[in-house]
């Protein structure tokens, strides 16, 4: 049901959950809201170092920039050439999380973005979770899991662009 999101989001933060990124729960509910780009944000972009302009520009340096659309160390790198020190998140989304946070915590702190908050998100339940407890992770997001039950079979479906227009009204092809 198309209420069932909404409900859920206002669940989760009346339980603790610090905000969502359900913008239907704040416009009702008051629910605080938190969020990132999508992978599409990155590829409407001619490149990822200009989206991530874009994103700066339009919501500050404190937003969060998802950074493994393509290179994880390239985009920490841009980033925070972007933002500065300042940059408020970087969040990953794919991969082996543990691993990857304790890299890019490494790379943040030696470019001097020692604030710089790392989310992860990837389908992640009480068990990834639990499992991240040692790794340098700031936050988690949480949806799929969250709202229909861990362990319980969801599917699982990606937005994938696959082409952009271009100034000339032309469609340009884009791959991750």
């Amino acid at each position: 049901h198309e209420e069932a999101a909404v409900a859920a989001a206002r669940a989760a933060y009346l339980c603790g959950f610090t905000a969502t990124s359900n913008l239907a729960a704040r416009e009702r509910y008051g629910v605080p809201t938190a969020g990132t780009s999508a992978h599409s944000f990155t590829l409407l972009h001619d490149s990822e170092a200009e989206a991530f302009r874009a994103q700066v520009s339009s919501l500050g340096r404190g937003t969060t920039l998802l950074v493994d659309t393509y290179d994880i160390e390239e985009a920490v790198r841009l980033g925070v050439e972007t933002a500065g020190p300042e940059l408020g998140a970087v969040r990953i989304d794919s991969g082996d999380l543990g691993v990857l946070a304790v890299r890019v915590r490494q790379q943040l702190d030696a470019l001097g973005a020692t604030r710089t908050r790392i989310l992860v998100t990837s389908d992640l339940d009480e068990f990834a979770i639990a499992a991240l407890r040692a790794a340098p992770v700031d936050g988690y997001g949480v949806g799929t899991e969250l709202v229909t039950g861990s362990g319980h079979p969801t599917c699982g479906f990606v937005y994938k662009l696959v082409a952009r227009a271009d100034d000339d009204g032309v469609l340009v092809p884009v791959a991750k």
